[in-house]
């Protein structure tokens, strides 16, 4: 099984001109099942979705979010494994050296408090990332929905 594409040129060689979705993670790109992202985006594979996945993309300005063109169905987003102030942040409040859960271990590739807010900006990528808590649910409820062919619904509030 191939990995998802990350970027537009795998995208094309895989012979697509777009996707179904985008699916967005603060996280490095991990294609293992202890890893939740993986299996969502593996699930939408497997009931024949076209899935791209954008690992730590920078949020500053538009170009990651917009390599795939328009997702068909949308964009689904999560913060990752790890808060991203835990990620930051030692427990006495140290900034930290290393990010378990990005490539290399590079520290600053996805904002602080990444799970509740992005830094003001106007670029679509500050659109895109919103509460990943409530994308966990709804992607949840869409997932359920494709597995079982039971209608989805969004409820917001």
């Amino acid at each position: 099984m191939a990995f998802l594409p990350m970027n537009a040129k795998e995208m094309r060689d895989r012979g697509w001109s777009e996707v179904d979705f985008v699916y967005v993670c603060g996280d490095s790109y991990v294609d293992h099942p202890s890893f939740g992202a993986a299996i969502i985006t593996r699930v939408l594979e497997d009931c024949g979705y076209k899935t791209a996945f954008l690992a730590q993309p920078n949020w500053k300005n538009d170009d990651d979010f917009t390599q795939f063109g328009k997702p068909r169905l949308g964009f689904m987003v999560s913060a990752g494994n790890i808060d991203s102030m835990v990620a930051h942040y030692t427990v006495a409040k140290r900034k930290r050296h290393d990010d378990a859960y990005t490539a290399g271990g590079k520290n600053g590739r996805r904002p602080d408090r990444a799970s509740r807010q992005i830094e003001s900006s106007t670029s679509l990528g500050a659109a895109i990332i919103k509460s990943a808590s409530s994308s966990i649910a709804i992607t949840t409820r869409l997932i359920f929905s494709l597995a079982t062919g039971s209608p989805f619904t969004s409820r917001t509030g």
